[in-house]
C-alpha cells in the first residue's frame, strides 16, 4: 500500500473580510538548516554567495499568490504543462484531464492524508519531465478532488521526481529555478528544519506548495507555557484551523512575530516528530537553495 503525506496549496478562507498574512523579517546573513529525513537539526553555515552550480540545469517559472512556483513540463506527448513544484509532497499528483487525454488506465490505492487514509487512484504515465527529470513509467496520483489542484494547473511535482536531482535553487529575483545533477532517487519523505518558537524547538516541514507556518496542536501541549494569541477560526480546505499570532518565532538569526494556522495533530501521524510545516514566503528570501546531497537549505 503506497503512503503519501502531503500538505500544499492551501486554500484559506477566513470568517472576516481581511486578509492572511504572514509578519516577518528579512534575514540578511546566509544561512542554513540541516534537512533531514523525519527530523532536521539546526546548523549555522556562513556563505560568501548562492548562486548556480556549473551542472546545473535552469528553467524559469511563474510565481503565483507570493509562494507557488509555477514551471513547465512535459507529460506523455502531452508539452507545456503547468506544474508546481512542491516539496511537501511525498507523491507527485496529476490533474484527472491530463490523464483522459493521455487514455491511460488507472489502479486504486491509498494515501494519507489530514490525519486518515484516503482512497486514490495511481496511473503509470509512460514519461514526465521537468527541466533535467525525465522518468519513464512514472507512477503517480489522480488527482480525485477538484479542490485538490487549481483549475489551470495540470500537475504537482512532489519529492518523489525532485529527488532525482542532487537539489535546486530557487532565484526569486530572476524568476529561475536551476536543478543540479540528476542522482539516484533518493525515498525522501519529507524535508524538516528545526525552528525556535519562544525557546522552543520545533519540527517543521519544508514546504514549497504553501503559505506562512502551520503547526499542530500537540505542540502546547509539549509546551504548555506557549504564548500564542487566538485571533480567529479559518478554513484550510476542509480542516478547521485557528489563526494565531505567535511571538518570539526564530528561522535563522531573526527573531520575529508571526501568524500561524493552528490544526489538530492527525491521528495516525506517520511522521511522530512533525510538529507542522512552512512556506517559503516566510523566509522573505532572495534566493532559497535546496541541496538533498548534504541535507542543507540555504537562503539569502
Amino acid at each position: 500500500m503506497a503512503l503519501a503525506f502531503e500538505l500544499g496549496r492551501l486554500s484559506v478562507r477566513t470568517t472576516t473580510a481581511d486578509g492572511v498574512r504572514t509578519t516577518r523579517k528579512r534575514t540578511h546573513s546566509f544561512l542554513a538548516i540541516c534537512l533531514a529525513m523525519h527530523a532536521g537539526s539546526v546548523q549555522g553555515q556562513q556563505r560568501a554567495s548562492l548562486s548556480p552550480v556549473n551542472d546545473s540545469h535552469e528553467i524559469s517559472f511563474q510565481l503565483r499568490e507570493g509562494y507557488l512556483i509555477v514551471v513547465e513540463g512535459r507529460i506523455g506527448n502531452l508539452s507545456q504543462l503547468k506544474c508546481v513544484i512542491d516539496t511537501g509532497a511525498t507523491h507527485s499528483v496529476v490533474s484527472q484531464r491530463i490523464v483522459q487525454k493521455l487514455q491511460l488506465p488507472r489502479q486504486p490505492g491509498h494515501v494519507f492524508k489530514f490525519g486518515r487514509y484516503a482512497l486514490v487512484e495511481w496511473a503509470i504515465f509512460p514519461e514526465v519531465q521537468i527541466g533535467p527529470i525525465n522518468v519513464r513509467d512514472a507512477k503517480m496520483v489522480v488527482d480525485g478532488q477538484p479542490s485538490d489542484i487549481p483549475a489551470d494547473i495540470d500537475a504537482i511535482i512532489g519529492l518523489d521526481l525532485l529527488a532525482r536531482t542532487s537539489g535546486f535553487l530557487i532565484d526569486y529575483s530572476a524568476s529561475v529555478i536551476s536543478f543540479r545533477k540528476a542522482s539516484q532517487s533518493t525515498a525522501l519523505t519529507c524535508l524538516t528544519a528545526q525552528v525556535m518558537v519562544q525557546g522552543h524547538l520545533v519540527n517543521l516541514v519544508a514546504d514549497t506548495g504553501m503559505h506562512g507556518f502551520l503547526l499542530y496542536d500537540s505542540v502546547r501541549q509539549r509546551f504548555p507555557h506557549l504564548k500564542l494569541k487566538i485571533e480567529k477560526t479559518v478554513r484550510i480546505g476542509q480542516l478547521q484551523a485557528k489563526q494565531v499570532k505567535v511571538s518570539g518565532v526564530r528561522l535563522g538569526s531573526r527573531e520575529s512575530e508571526a501568524l500561524f494556522f493552528l490544526i489538530a495533530q492527525p491521528s495516525q501521524a506517520i511522521l511522530a516528530d512533525v510538529d507542522g510545516y512552512f512556506g517559503m514566503d516566510t523566509l522573505n528570501a532572495r534566493m532559497i537553495e535546496f541541496d538533498f546531497e548534504t541535507r542543507h537549505l540555504r537562503w539569502e
